[in-house]
């Protein structure tokens, strides 16, 4: 939930993108799976922003398109 917080502060489309991970794994039965591959995408994300730090801004300007077409 301080994780939730924590990204609501900064943007509400990330929030609802962890809120809905937090509701598929707790209510659905592959809900263990999709947390290790989730897990596995946000270590993946983490490592790739190490390596190369432009891939955040990357994140952050595809996440601006989206919502400017909503």
């Amino acid at each position: 939930m301080v994780v939730l917080f924590v990204v609501g502060l900064m943007n509400l489309a990330w929030m609802i993108a962890v809120g809905a991970a937090f509701v598929v794994e707790r209510n659905w039965r592959g809900g263990a799976a999709v947390a290790r591959v989730l897990g596995i995408g946000v270590v993946g994300l983490g490592f790739a922003v190490l390596v190369h730090p432009s891939v955040l801004t990357t994140v952050a300007s595809m996440h601006r398109r989206s919502m400017m077409s909503m």
